[in-house]
């Protein structure tokens, strides 16, 4: 099993994440307003999911909780 294998569970959550902000101008915008910390705790939350809509729904839940 090569490294780059053992890193892809990660790499899924983080490339989805990617791909979610970058084609929901609504939840960039909103992502681009958190602290460089909660946007750090944001992205490694999202590193263990799996699919687009696991990921749009914790970006949108964690959002909901920033602005509470």
């Amino acid at each position: 099993m090569s490294n780059s294998e053992f890193m892809s569970d990660e790499r899924v959550g983080y490339s989805l994440l990617k791909a979610f902000l970058a084609g929901d101008v609504n939840a960039n915008r909103c992502y681009a307003g958190l602290s460089p910390d909660e946007q750090r705790r944001l992205v490694s939350g999202a590193q263990s999911l799996h699919t687009p809509d696991e990921v749009a729904s914790y970006v949108w839940d964690y959002l909901d909780r920033q602005e509470g």
